[in-house]
């Protein structure tokens, strides 16, 4: 079975330690060391009670960054130093409070098994290891950051850079893209294939349904805002359908206005639109809702060059008025001398002739 790593522990010197430094000193984190001690199998408490241990090879560990009870550290020890094999049994943190200048057996990491560091090959490291430590502190601790002098770049100094000047990980970009993605863009799966905006839902139905008995105005009004574009559908028995059918559309809306695009069950085109607090339902004309808009008007069509009415007007009596008074009952008489003598014997009617082609 292969080794694996266990959890940090700190030694019980480590928290004394802290507690007499709280608010006087900082502490340094001075070496990281391969314990070639058998600790596998002891308990908690043997390990934290642990004042130091043998040891093989020395690293300088980097503080990459210290936060609130816990501080993280970094640390690659490869084998670049290493003549001959040997068995080790996990990592030790050394440290020390800045103002005694005592170095302490701060924390330790067994291994689940012993493993063993290869020897190097014509003084080349040809095997190493880098491990992340986070290490347990008393909350308050000041924690030194250990700066490199060795002229040449570790991954821990690099992490150490990222935590202290603000690099952007890629661990970071994800809540990034979330946050600054223009609200117009949307995905199935945040983590891959950004796609254009979706105008229907998921399974291909309206992105909004206004359903049996919902308000629809007030769902309307509720798009206000939203800066978003989709697919609608208003069922007839929603309330406050002005419409007075099943509607179907298209509808965009921004920061103070929505409006819809629609069609209705019955092939009529509707314009709905609002500011959030009134909508205003409005069919939008064609040929037939002119016509008999023009009908409801009872207006008479006449040709534009010669004057004539082009229309089959019949008018009932009390239909024709003249200074605001209804004149009396109309009759058309075969031809232009009968009216005339009808019109001079009866004049509270008139009676017409055909017109002479």
């Amino acid at each position: 079975m292969p080794a694996t790593w266990s959890k940090n522990t700190v030694t019980n010197q480590a928290m004394t330690m802290m507690n007499h430094a709280l608010g006087v000193s900082a502490i340094t984190f001075t070496k990281a060391v391969m314990i070639t001690d058998d600790i596998t199998k002891d308990t908690v408490s043997q390990l934290q009670a642990l004042t130091t241990v043998n040891y093989k090879q020395t690293r300088v560990p980097r503080v990459i960054s210290t936060e609130d009870d816990r501080s993280r550290v970094g640390v690659t020890i490869d084998n670049s130093d290493v003549n001959e094999d040997y068995t080790y049994y996990g990592v030790a943190l050394y440290g020390k409070q800045n103002s005694t200048n005592e170095e302490i057996l701060f924390s330790v990491i067994p291994l689940t098994t012993a493993a063993t560091m290869v020897a190097n090959e014509n003084n080349v490291a040809t095997s190493s290891i880098y491990l992340d430590i986070y290490t347990d502190i008393v909350r308050g601790t000041q924690i030194t950051i250990m700066v490199s002098n060795s002229g040449t770049l570790s991954r821990e100094d690099v992490e150490q850079m990222i935590k202290t000047e603000g690099y952007i990980t890629k661990d970071d970009l994800p809540a990034l893209i979330a946050d600054n993605l223009p609200k117009g863009i949307v995905t199935d799966d945040a983590s891959k294939n950004w796609q254009k905006h979706k105008v229907t839902a998921d399974d291909g139905t309206p992105k909004v349904v206004i359903g049996y008995g919902d308000d629809a105005n007030a769902k309307i009004n509720g798009l206000v805002g939203t800066a978003d574009a989709g697919t609608i559908s208003i069922d007839i028995g929603a309330t406050n359908n002005g419409a007075a059918h099943s509607v179907l559309g298209y509808y965009s809306s921004a920061k103070d206005w929505a409006v819809i695009l629609a069609q209705t069950s019955d092939g009529t085109e509707w314009s709905i639109s609002t500011t959030g607090t009134t909508v205003v339902w409005t069919q939008i004309p064609n040929n037939d809702l002119v016509k008999q808009k023009a009908d409801d008007t009872k207006v008479i069509h006449r040709d534009p060059t010669s004057g004539k009415a082009t229309d089959k007007t019949d008018f009932a009596e009390g239909d024709l008025t003249i200074n605001q008074k209804s004149v009396g009952g109309m009759e058309l008489e075969t031809d232009e001398a009968t009216a005339k003598s009808k019109s001079q014997a009866d004049l509270g009617s008139l009676y017409m002739s055909p017109e002479e082609s």
